[in-house]
């Protein structure tokens, strides 16, 4: 850094000298043109020229221009009637020019018609003679070069005609010329027969299908004149009308609509008035979200007038992850996942994660048995290797065992033991005592040892116990207790009578001694009866009377006051926050007292994090604090020394940049960390190359002009942009965002804070003071529980989470638990009475009886029902479910009448043989 200063000296001092140089004497000056800016074809661009001699500047605007081709790009040609021309276009960004006012002449073709060569004789007529004529080949004009001098009119040679009707023209009378077709004179009368009409084919061509306002359109041949015809049949489908807000209603002015049709897009009704709205729409705004332990609060304001509605809650909660592996199962023992929460880290629940079982999957492989020279054959596990025996030898051979020693270590009565079993099938082969390594012997403790407690009327029993195997030794009898006797009172002596007690061991409860005479009292004992209770801020009064007779004692005043109940913690302490108790009145429920709970100490946990050591920074433990993780929490303990710069023996040379020579440094082999060595005088610093770069204006910076070097980026100098003529070179100024940005958030009890912030810059343009709001009710406990079977409702209550006071007891009703697949259908419903169903509650057995919609009348096609005795043949519609008639739709002819031949013995009266009616006297 000192070399670096000492060179930057340099080249000011440098500087100074050129500068007092040239102002000894006029400066020639040798500008330099730099290009700030390009100028396009809209917008002016910026010029620098920059003097290299005495630093002058001067700037100026490029002028738009556009940039047009040599050629024309559309050209028109000429017509028989109208004349042709030439367009030109930019070629940067396709604006169209006049060519004419640039001094380019445009070069036109005159209108004029194209006659063919052939020339067509047009006969003699009834009132014209002939001619020699040619025609234009782009529009067919008619061009007549000689008449005919040899040939003179016709006359017309009138006829009268009768012309039948055809499929389009009614029957008519004409007097017509019968060489060129000239009508003289025409009638149709009548009496006459109007046009036939088109006769349509059995299949036609469906030329369009109907839209919104024309029917389908359909083309044939005529079966009689072989005319084309097309022609629109049916309905048109009609318009979809759908509503195209033009400008939305709010709650402060009127909104326009137009009707549009969806499918063809025609407008049907424009301009409708949309009244103005009848309230505020909300939209949300988040103020603080939500955690996994707090709630967070969203803020809904007016989308139109942006006036603030209400706050709501957004309920706070963990969020689960996936599980994650802690112990992975093998194939015959159960692993353990954990699911923590993916915001907190917090562990949530542990999952058993079940064994998954041997696979063997593969084919068997042969093998030899270690203590036995058999093989046998074996299926190995895909996952662990376990190896599952799929066939053996019936006969086996001697094994053959591998020798492994083992020791055991003598005890309190046995020397050690050395055993030699098998390594491969762990077959004890032989044990022997190792005497030499005597039995160590009991080692009783210093007091012998209860072994069974004495009771009242039975001893106990104590022994030296062994510390190492419990062995016991030289037991003894302890001495039964004796009873320890309490007064058990049966009957309390009063003023009026005697009382009676029991003695009774307190230790056994045997009794001892049975009804012993309690003498009655000497005087009355008073107890309180509460006539009016006292409050928290009025007196309450009791009267005393005796609880054995009755007798009036005294009143006494039960002085106002509040009733401590238990502290409550609103705000748990922890580590790093100080927590708060609350003691509030069990009566009424204000608070009497708060105590600030202080902040607990961190808990480290006692695995570290290691930090290995540096060249320049020794070892480092990271401790972690176990209850709130926070960064700053975290002890660091140093570790030894650092281990300083390793360096390397050969030098190296490093190049000379824009202010540092050459120099000679050496390396360290750790870090790469250079040092001088030593400077090369013969090749000093470079020098800054600059580059000068316009930087556009900032909401507080105007246009500046910057000149960095172009080598190592080094800005050597900025400066404000003068006024140029078109172009903005002023500050922006701030553009404040729309939305707001929470600081603080508003409770109940404390005002909130909120920003707005430029969205250019990020700075703070606007600061709000936002208002207290309404406490936000909570969930605080279920008072009662609902419950069908007993009639009762669910009881809650609810709290503000912010200042814990009462907000509301919640009442809600309770439900019966009813389901559709348990209900019973009492009556089927008809035709056109309802039906009935029974529902039963599955928690409290009650029963409710719902209705049945009727079902109603399906009618049939028209039947005809013959004549009766009574009524006429006529066709009716029946119903088909109950064969009610629904309706008449006609009568024909008259009833049969009746045919009473037939004599009824039992009513002795004649009936008819047909309906079997009784004939009436």
């Amino acid at each position: 850094m000192r070399n670096t200063s000492k060179w930057l000296s340099l080249m000011l001092i440098l500087m100074l000298l050129s500068a007092c140089a040239i102002a000894e004497g006029e400066c020639p000056h040798d500008f330099k043109q730099l290009i700030l800016k390009e100028a396009t074809c809209t917008e002016k661009g910026i010029m620098m020229e920059h003097c290299s001699l005495c630093g002058v500047r001067n700037y100026t605007a490029i002028e738009p221009t556009h940039t047009f081709g040599d050629a024309p790009d559309v050209v028109v040609a000429p017509s028989c009637e109208e004349e042709g021309g030439s367009v030109w276009y930019c070629t940067i960004c396709n604006a169209e020019k006049d060519p004419e006012a640039d001094g380019v002449k445009c070069e036109t073709t005159p209108a004029a018609h194209s006659f063919g060569t052939e020339i067509s004789y047009v006969p003699v007529q009834c009132e014209q003679a002939g001619k020699f004529v040619r025609y234009c080949t782009v529009c067919g004009m008619e061009d007549v070069l000689q008449m005919d001098e040899t040939t003179k009119a016709l006359k017309h040679d009138w006829q009268y005609q009768h012309i039948p009707a055809g499929c389009e023209t009614a029957e008519k009378y004409q007097i017509a010329c019968t060489l060129c077709g000239e009508i003289r004179w025409e009638e149709v009368p009548s009496v006459l027969a109007g046009a036939t009409g088109h006769v349509k084919p059995e299949e036609v061509t469906v030329i369009a299908e109907a839209d919104c306002e024309n029917a389908a359109l359909l083309g044939w041949d005529c079966v009689v004149c072989g005319a084309h015809v097309e022609k629109n049949e049916g309905e048109p489908a009609g318009h979809v009308i759908e509503n195209v807000i033009l400008e939305e209603a709010t709650c402060q002015q009127q909104g326009a609509m137009n009707q549009v049709c969806d499918v063809c897009d025609k407008v049907i009704a424009e301009n409708i008035i949309l009244p103005v709205a009848a309230e505020c729409e909300p939209y949300e705004v988040i103020i603080a979200p939500s955690t996994c332990t707090e709630n967070g609060i969203r803020e809904y304001r007016c989308k139109w007038c942006d006036q603030h509605l209400y706050f709501a809650t957004i309920p706070f909660g963990h969020e689960p992850g996936d599980v994650e592996t802690v112990k992975a199962p093998t194939c015959e023992e159960n692993g353990m996942g954990q699911v923590h929460c993916m915001v907190c880290e917090e562990l949530l629940k542990e999952i058993v994660l079940p064994a998954a079982g041997h696979i063997y999957d593969g084919l068997p492989v042969l093998k030899t048995s270690d203590c036995t020279n058999e093989s046998y054959a074996v299926l190995a596990c895909a996952t662990c290797g376990n190896e599952l025996i799929c066939a053996e030898d019936e006969e086996r051979e001697v094994p053959v065992h591998q020798r492994a020693y083992r020791y055991i270590a003598p005890d309190c009565e046995a020397c050690g033991m050395l055993e030699v079993y098998c390594a491969v099938c762990d077959e004890i082969l032989i044990r022997l005592e190792v005497t030499d390594d005597k039995a160590l012997g009991h080692q009783y403790a210093e007091t012998k040892t209860v072994i069974k407690e004495p009771d009242c009327e039975k001893a106990g029993l104590s022994a030296w116990v062994c510390m190492r195997c419990a062995a016991q030794h030289d037991e003894e009898e302890i001495a039964a207790i004796g009873h320890t006797l309490d007064m058990h009172v049966v009957k309390e002596a009063t003023c009026l009578e005697d009382g009676a007690a029991n003695r009774v061991c307190s230790a056994c409860d045997a009794v001892i001694e049975e009804n012993i005479v309690l003498p009655k009292k000497a005087s009355c004992e008073a107890k309180q009866d509460v006539l009016i209770p006292f409050s928290c801020a009025q007196d309450g009064l009791c009267q005393y009377v005796c609880k054995w007779c009755d007798q009036t004692m005294g009143y006494a005043i039960l002085p106002a006051g509040h009733v401590a109940g238990a502290a409550t913690v609103v705000a748990a302490l922890t580590c790093t926050n100080e927590g708060l108790e609350q003691i509030k009145c069990s009566a009424c429920g204000e608070i009497i007292a708060e105590n600030v709970l202080p902040r607990e100490a961190h808990t480290y946990a006692e695995e570290s994090t290691h930090e290995a050591a540096t060249c320049a920074e020794p070892a480092k433990l990271h401790y972690d604090c176990v209850v709130c993780h926070a960064p700053e929490a975290e002890k660091i303990v140093p570790v030894g020394d650092a281990l300083g710069h390793m360096w390397a023996d050969e030098l190296q040379n490093a190049p000379a940049n824009c202010v540092t020579p050459a120099a000679t440094v050496r390396v360290c082999k750790v870090c790469a960390a250079t040092e001088v060595v030593a400077y090369d005088r013969n090749a000093p610093a470079l020098g800054h190359q600059v580059e000068y770069v316009l930087i556009d204006p900032t909401c507080t910076e105007p246009m500046m002009v910057s000149g960095v070097c172009t080598v190592c980026g080094y800005e050597i100098e900025r400066e404000p942009a003068e006024a140029i003529e078109g172009i903005a070179t002023a500050p922006l100024g701030h553009t404040a965002a729309e939305e707001w940005t929470i600081v603080e958030t508003p409770t109940c009890k404390t005002k909130g804070l909120r920003n707005k912030i430029c969205l250019s810059c990020g700075e703070i343009v606007v600061t709000e003071e936002m208002p207290e709001v309404d406490c936000q009710p909570q969930l605080e406990c279920v008072l009662q529980d609902a419950d069908c079977a007993a009639f009762v409702n669910e009881v809650s209550l609810m709290t503000c989470q912010w200042c814990g006071e009462i907000v509301d007891v919640d009442v809600a009703q309770y439900e019966h638990a009813y389901k559709d697949e348990t209900a019973v259908v009492l009556l089927e419903p008809a035709c056109e009475t309802e039906g009935i169903v029974l529902n039963t509650c599955e928690k409290c057995s009650h029963e409710a009886r719902a209705a049945l919609s009727a079902l109603g009348h399906i009618a049939s096609e028209p039947i005809v029902q013959p004549a009766d005795c009574e009524r006429s043949e006529r066709v009716v519609i029946l119903c088909t479910v109950c064969n009610e008639v629904l309706s008449v739709e006609a009568e024909m002819g008259e009833a049969l009448g009746h045919a009473y031949d037939v004599f009824d013995p039992v009513i002795g009266k004649n009936v008819c043989i047909f309906c079997r009616e009784v004939q009436p006297d």
